[in-house]
């Protein structure tokens, strides 16, 4: 059975929420293609993700963000979530127990782990 997710005119498709199941370090270029083929539809892509990127003293930082890929997987721009869900994407009283962060691995408190970002607007990547 051959099941066609999108119509010849659809302009844009959403994936959900962390739909790329790793973190995109945001030190190099992705390209939605690293997923696999892209649909034969072409049409543009808006996908969650997580991401990480290294600040001036070299900290890792852990972001969950929204993702736009034109019809070739290219990014065209980058939001990443200002207001972050406490407990569930934010370590709880962060200011005065964030320096437990450092004894649990990512994976184990990604979620917990989250860094926010810093503005409500999309930052286009080209």
């Amino acid at each position: 059975m051959n099941i066609i997710a999108a119509r010849p005119s659809t302009d844009l498709v959403v994936w959900p929420e962390a739909a790329i199941p790793y973190y995109i370090d945001q030190g190099r270029q992705f390209h939605l293609t690293e997923m696999g083929p892209l649909p034969p539809q072409h049409e543009r892509i808006l996908a969650g993700l997580l991401t990480s990127s290294r600040d001036a003293s070299g900290k890792v930082h852990y972001f969950n963000a929204a993702v736009l890929f034109n019809q070739t997987g290219e990014m065209l721009g980058l939001y990443k979530q200002v207001l972050l869900v406490p407990g569930a994407q934010q370590y709880p009283f962060r200011r005065v127990l964030g320096f437990t962060r450092a004894f649990f691995p990512i994976e184990d408190v990604s979620y917990a782990a989250m860094d926010p970002g810093k503005e409500f607007e999309v930052k286009s990547s080209t």
